[in-house]
């Protein structure tokens, strides 16, 4: 199997090819905070959620 990973501001693509020809799967980048810190600041902003 062959496979690729190709990873850009606006997308993140995996190419694999298992001898039945290539397919390409492609989503959105997730941004993360990268320790549990950043999610108990109690800004809602930080979690994606929109405050009222």
């Amino acid at each position: 199997m062959d496979y690729g990973l190709d990873i850009g501001p606006g997308e993140i693509r995996a190419i694999t090819d298992a001898g039945d020809g290539p397919t390409i799967e492609s989503v959105p980048p997730v941004v993360v905070p990268v320790d549990d810190a950043a999610l108990s600041t109690g800004d809602s902003r930080s979690r994606g959620q929109r405050s009222t």
